[in-house]
């Protein structure tokens, strides 16, 4: 996909645009992440959704904390 691709296509009805920037930060325990969804407020790509890979997008609760489990059947976009 290129710049000028995605130009053409926004609006289509069968694309969808995600957003699910995260940063990874060497903490004291290791790797921590932050959501990117500050960036995303700020300015996105027209029509792009954002997909919050560190809450909606993650079952904190889970033994497997800090995957995303429950991407593929998460229906759940954020606007």
């Amino acid at each position: 996909m290129t710049s000028a691709w995605l130009a053409d296509e926004l609006g289509a009805d069968d694309l969808a645009v995600l957003d699910a920037t995260v940063y990874l930060t060497m903490g004291t325990n290791g790797y921590e992440s932050e959501s990117g969804r500050w960036n995303f407020e700020q300015a996105h790509i027209p029509g792009a959704r954002f997909g919050d890979l560190t809450g909606a997008l993650c079952d904190v609760d889970s033994p497997d904390r800090g995957r995303c489990v429950r991407w593929s059947g998460c229906r759940r976009w954020d606007r």
